[in-house]
């Protein structure tokens, strides 16, 4: 079920990005709860303050993926941190 989310949350297909990020898109918003809870371990969500830096560095599918726009199912991950990429 994961990759199935990641295949959804990650695709470059503006028709699917629409129906991931759109307003009030609930399905969206389903996968990026089960990808926040997967990709994030518990021990690191306990650490996460909004001034704390989290520096992602994506592979594979992951560089595909909007880590900000992860969410624990109240707020999104660049609400609970300073989200930074590294190549």
């Amino acid at each position: 079920m994961e990759q199935f989310a990641l295949d959804l949350c990650a695709a470059p297909e503006p028709d699917r990005r629409r129906l991931m990020y759109g307003a009030n898109s609930r399905v969206g918003s389903i996968h990026l709860k089960r990808l926040y809870d997967c990709l994030l371990p518990e021990s690191l969500q306990r650490q996460l303050s909004p001034g704390r830096l989290l520096v992602i560095a994506p592979a594979g599918r992951l560089h595909g993926l909007p880590f900000h726009a992860l969410t624990d199912g109240a707020k999104y991950l660049c609400q609970r941190a300073v989200v930074s990429y590294a190549p």
